[in-house]
């Protein structure tokens, strides 16, 4: 039988990070092929790639992070992020900048960066977990890991170990202050050896410079529990709707060790490619999913924190699911063939705060255009997309578009960018948030 459970919970991380192996001898750097662009090879067969290298970066969508926190928390809900540094703040040295001159990366510029934005985040009320220390300390885990892996731009099973030690840490010290119950069950942990899987950065090494390279070494985690769900019921204490740190190759055990480490109910929610965003919209449109949100919404994702005010926007919309219909607004018209248009004509429609394009597909229907005209003849265009992995069980027929703030609307154009939908009509409804 699960209890409740309110305490404050520290978790010893020196178990799982190992020492530090600052003094271990480097080998041999990988050699290089004129076929191959954009990277950077370093000692011991580390690989990285251009688009890594982004150094400099803020947060700015304070208001409207704190509105979706503030949405999600009225429903019950805390929304935790975990932003998840780069690999080459923590292992650039392995490169010899003399080799590439023209490598700008700077780990000072980003550690700055990285602190400013989790200052503000802290200082804004926004609920974060900061894994920068960890990473800088990791060293080497008891399984000859590094925090990432070198051939891939994921964490390895420790690093992911570590993280989760990290929000798990988080979350029942978060649940004990503030009075949450969290559900509590025995959990044991299996440990066998994972796939075979080359690395994303060795697999384009290998195809570039037509070489051989070992495999990663990688671990597969299942957990086990002798507890029922608690009270009879599937709705989960916390759920997870990263990106692909939440679930990817080659490592998918960081929800495993989030409910290990908790012990409460987890449901992983992640979605590979979807950034910060992807998981929750398309999860959240889907009513039986959106009418049971777990307590936690933990979102692991890469890099720093959203700054487009329109998918913060475009969340708290679908978090409502248009629940305030505009009446005499409902249309139905023909979904237009690949690459072509409809207008929908509303004549013009006050927007107070802002209101909320619904619109259904008949089928799936993963990629399109909006495009909403305004009164004094300007438009605003949107690309909307959730191409994701067969997986991914979210909506891809429902989406809930966010209409320009305090604008006068006349019609709103949808061309259809998805060559393989099969969606025959759409059913658009305009809701008040």
């Amino acid at each position: 039988m699960r209890k409740l459970w309110h305490f404050s919970f520290k978790i010893l991380l020196v178990t799982t990070l190992g020492i530090s192996t600052s003094g271990a001898m480097a080998s041999a750097t990988l050699p290089t092929c004129d076929a191959l662009k954009n990277t950077y090879l370093g000692q011991n067969g580390w690989i990285f790639e251009d688009w890594e290298m982004q150094d400099s970066f803020s947060l700015t969508a304070v208001k409207e992070y704190k509105q979706l926190q503030e949405s999600l928390r009225s429903r019950g809900v805390q929304l935790v992020a975990l932003p998840i540094p780069s690999r080459p703040y923590a292992y650039i040295d392995m490169v010899d900048r003399k080799v590439y001159p023209n490598l700008k990366f700077s780990k000072d510029i980003y550690k700055r960066s990285w602190i400013n934005m989790i200052d503000l985040a802290k200082q804004s009320g926004i609920n974060i977990v900061d894994i920068r220390s960890i990473l800088e300390n990791f060293g080497t885990s008891k399984r000859g890991e590094k925090f990432f892996y070198n051939g891939d731009h994921h964490w390895t099973t420790s690093g992911a170990q570590a993280a989760a030690q990290a929000v798990s840490q988080y979350i029942l010290n978060f649940s004990s202050k503030n009075k949450i119950p969290i559900s509590y069950g025995e959990k044991s942990l299996i440990e066998t050896a994972g796939k075979d899987y080359s690395g994303s950065f060795n697999y384009h090494y290998i195809v570039s410079c037509k070489a051989k390279l070992e495999n990663l070494k990688t671990y597969s985690i299942t957990i086990k529990s002798s507890e029922d769900s608690l009270l009879g019921d599937d709705i989960p204490d916390i759920g997870i709707f990263g990106d692909s740190f939440g679930l990817t190759e080659p490592d998918n055990n960081f929800a495993e060790y989030l409910e290990y480490y908790t012990h409460a109910k987890v449901v992983n929610f992640s979605t590979e490619g979807g950034g910060f965003f992807g998981a929750m919209l398309g999860y959240l449109a889907v009513p039986s999913i959106n009418k049971n949100l777990p307590k936690f919404i933990v979102v692991p994702a890469q890099g720093w924190l959203q700054n487009d005010p329109f998918l913060y926007k475009e969340t708290i919309a679908t978090l409502n699911l248009c629940e305030k219909k505009i009446e005499g607004s409902g249309r139905q018209v023909s979904t237009p063939s690949s690459n072509s248009w409809v207008q929908i004509n509303y004549g013009g429609f006050a927007n107070t705060a802002y209101s909320v394009v619904n619109l259904k597909f008949d089928k799936e229907n993963s990629k399109f255009t909006i495009k909403f005209n305004l009164k004094d003849g300007s438009s605003v265009k949107r690309d909307v997309e959730r191409y994701f992995p067969a997986n991914y069980k979210g909506s891809r027929t429902d989406y809930y578009i966010p209409i320009p703030e305090n604008s006068n609307t006349l019609s709103v154009d949808i061309q259809n960018k998805d060559e393989k939908s099969l969606s025959k009509t759409i059913d658009i409804q305009l809701c008040k948030v």
